[in-house]
C-alpha cells in the first residue's frame, strides 16, 4: 500500500510591492444595505459600547452609528491608499484641527451615499437619525473653523461657476471675505463684480459704501452711498454711510433740504469715472459710459462741473476751478504761462 502523499504547500502569490491584498470583506461589517447597517449599529451598540437598546442613551446610539460609519469610511481610505501604492504616487498629508470642516456624521454619510439607507435602518430600530446627527459636537475652533470657512468659500465660488450673474452669491461672498476672513481687497473686487453686472441693485451699492467707509475711503463711500439713494431714496442703510462719509470729508449731509442758489450749476458734474460724472478732477471729458480714459484736448471748465447746489453764489469757486483746470493744462502740456 502506497504511503499516503503530504499535504501539498503552495507558494503565496507574490503581491505588488506596496500593497496589502487582504482588503475589507463585503458584508455586515461594511456593507452598505439597510439590513448591513441596523446589525452594524446594533453590534457596535453591544460590543463596542455594552449597551442595549432599551437602555442607550441619544449619546450612546449616535456613537454606535458613528462607529458604523467609520467603518465603511475606512474601508474606503484603504481602497485610496492601495490605489496610491500601485501607482506608486508620492502623497502628502497635512493634517491640523484648526481645517476640521465642522461636524462629520452627516457629511460622511452623504459622501458614501448611505443618507436615506441609514434613515431606514434606525428607523426601523425606532431612532430618529436626525437626532442623532445633532447629537454630534461641533469640533471647529476659533471663528467657526477655518475649515468651515474654506468650505463656505468654495461652494460660493463653485456656485458662481454654474451662475455668474448670481448677485446675491456675489454679495455673500463679498461679505464672508471681508466681515471673517478679513481679505478686504478680495471683498471689493467682489462687489464691483457683483455691481458690473446689476448695477441697478441698491443693497450691492450701500454695502460697498460700507466697506469703503471702513477701509478709509470716505469719497468712494459717499459715491457709493448716493448710488443706491438714487435707486431707492428712502434707503436708511445707504443715508447712514453718506452721512458717515461726509463727516470723514468734514461735511455735514443735510437731508430733504433744497438749497437755492443765483447762478445754474451742473450739467458736467466731475467724478472719478465715467460711471458718476462728465469731466475727470481737471477738466477733462470722459471719453465713454465707463472708465476713466479721457478725450485729449477736450475741457470744460465753467460752472457746469460742479456737481450740485454750493447754497451760495458760486462765481468765486468757478473761477477758482477754472485757473485750477488751466494750471493743470500748463503743466500737462509743458506751456508756459502768466499765472494770476
Amino acid at each position: 500500500m502506497p504511503p499516503a502523499k503530504k499535504p501539498s504547500l503552495t507558494k503565496a502569490t507574490e503581491t505588488p510591492k506596496h500593497r496589502n491584498t487582504e482588503t475589507p470583506a463585503a458584508g455586515i461589517r461594511t456593507g452598505h444595505s439597510v439590513a448591513d447597517l441596523k446589525q452594524s449599529f446594533l453590534d457596535n451598540l453591544f460590543c463596542g459600547l455594552g449597551r442595549v437598546p432599551m437602555a442607550a442613551t441619544r449619546n450612546d446610539a449616535y456613537t454606535a452609528l458613528a462607529l458604523t460609519v467609520r467603518d465603511r469610511v475606512f474601508k474606503q481610505g484603504v481602497r485610496t491608499m492601495e490605489a496610491y501604492a500601485d501607482q506608486d504616487a508620492r502623497v502628502v498629508a497635512y493634517l491640523s484641527a484648526e481645517f476640521l470642516p465642522g461636524p462629520h456624521l452627516a457629511s460622511n454619510l452623504l459622501n458614501l451615499g448611505l443618507t436615506e439607507n441609514a434613515r431606514q435602518a434606525m428607523q426601523e430600530l425606532g431612532i430618529n437619525l436626525d437626532h442623532l446627527i445633532e447629537q454630534e459636537d461641533e469640533p471647529g475652533l476659533g471663528n467657526g473653523g477655518l475649515g468651515r470657512l474654506a468650505e463656505a468659500e468654495a461652494s460660493y465660488r463653485y456656485a458662481l461657476k454654474l451662475d455668474a450673474a448670481d448677485f446675491k452669491t456675489w454679495n455673500n461672498l463679498a461679505a464672508l471675505l471681508f466681515d471673517v476672513l478679513n481679505r478686504r481687497k478680495e471683498a471689493v473686487k467682489c462687489l464691483d463684480e457683483a455691481l458690473r453686472l446689476n448695477p441697478a441693485n441698491p443693497l450691492g451699492w450701500a454695502n460697498l459704501a460700507s466697506m469703503n467707509g471702513q477701509l478709509g475711503r470716505p469719497a468712494q463711500a459717499r459715491r457709493c452711498a448716493e448710488r443706491a439713494l438714487a435707486l431707492e431714496p428712502q434707503m436708511v442703510e445707504a443715508q447712514l454711510h453718506r452721512a458717515r462719509a461726509a463727516q470723514a470729508l468734514g461735511g455735514t449731509v443735510l437731508q430733504g433740504i433744497r438749497l437755492p442758489v443765483v447762478h445754474a450749476v451742473g450739467g458736467c458734474p466731475m467724478a472719478d469715472r465715467a460711471e458718476d460724472g462728465v469731466v475727470d478732477a481737471s477738466g477733462r471729458v470722459f471719453a465713454g459710459s465707463t472708465g476713466a480714459d479721457v478725450h485729449d484736448g477736450l475741457y470744460v471748465v465753467d460752472g457746469s462741473i460742479v456737481p450740485r447746489s454750493l447754497g451760495v453764489p458760486p462765481s468765486l469757486t468757478i473761477a477758482a476751478l477754472a485757473e485750477r483746470a488751466s494750471r493743470i493744462l500748463l503743466r500737462q502740456r509743458g506751456w508756459t504761462g502768466a499765472s494770476t
